[in-house]
């Protein structure tokens, strides 16, 4: 029957107000991400999740976070949606910052395999 109307400022506020994630933030989060990928291919997956959050979170808790990020179709999950699910709630993630953190670790995945 239609949004109210602070329904419909709230979703103002999760969209207007979001800051582009920062040099800090994002190498903050590179550094959890290369830790919770543990076999360096570049992906996190539902064990390693658990792995790195079992001490601070039920098995169900983890279950579920995995499932809200994982896209359609994959089996575990990039650095983009590690990234969201990790990153304060008011960053927006640019393909451009999204890129630089991208090309660090990728820098570091090449050299474990080396």
């Amino acid at each position: 029957m239609g949004m109210r109307l602070d329904e419909s400022n709230e979703l103002d506020d999760r969209t207007e107000n979001k800051e582009v994630m920062d040099a800090r933030t994002g190498l903050r989060l590179e550094k959890v991400f290369d830790r919770f990928d543990v076999n360096h291919d570049g992906r996190v997956d539902f064990k390693e999740l658990k792995t790195g959050l079992k001490q601070s979170f039920e098995k169900i808790v983890i279950k579920d976070l995995y499932n809200s990020y994982v896209k359609k179709g994959k089996s575990n999950l990039g650095l983009r949606e590690f990234i969201e699910m990790f990153a304060p709630a008011r960053t927006e993630i640019t393909d451009e910052s999204l890129r630089h953190v991208k090309h660090r670790l990728s820098t570091r995945v090449e050299s474990f395999l080396l």
